[in-house]
């Protein structure tokens, strides 16, 4: 393994292969506030920073990268997880305040998140949230 890439902007990465097939590519990082270790193996661009999405209800997320700027100041209820599988991992850094929704109920092709905090929650301008898909009974995003 090599030296990960650091700059201001991203969380220190490193590559590695699958231990299924000794050749798919996936990320490790450590996630700088629970220093858990993430893993992805998704098909979206990893390690990418994604053009910027605008705030919406149900946020619908670009395939361009796993990291994404989010401008404006619509209250987001979910993620749309369209493309993605069990396992993706995202980074959203906000830059206008807004607040996201716990566990609020949606349509069929969007995803709930569960937020740490257990509740609605205010981000402000600046805030990182890493979320990671989960499908063990239905789509979910949980919060690291």
């Amino acid at each position: 393994m090599g030296e990960a890439k650091r700059d201001n902007n991203r969380i220190p990465t490193l590559m590695a292969v699958s231990n299924v097939d000794q050749t798919t590519p996936v990320v490790l990082w450590a996630d700088p506030v629970t220093h858990r270790l993430l893993v992805t193996s998704d098909s979206q661009a990893i390690d990418t920073q994604g053009a910027d999405i605008a705030s919406a209800t149900d946020l619908a997320l670009g395939s361009d990268g796993d990291s994404f700027r989010v401008t404006g100041t619509t209250t987001i209820s979910g993620i749309i997880s369209t493309g993605l599988s069990d396992g993706a991992v995202i980074f959203l850094v906000f830059g206008a305040s807004l607040t996201l929704k716990n566990n609020h109920g949606m349509g069929t092709s969007e995803t709930v998140m569960f937020l740490k905090a257990g509740a609605d929650e205010s981000v402000s301008i600046g805030d990182t949230k890493v979320f990671k898909l989960m499908t063990t009974d239905s789509k979910k995003w949980y919060e690291f």
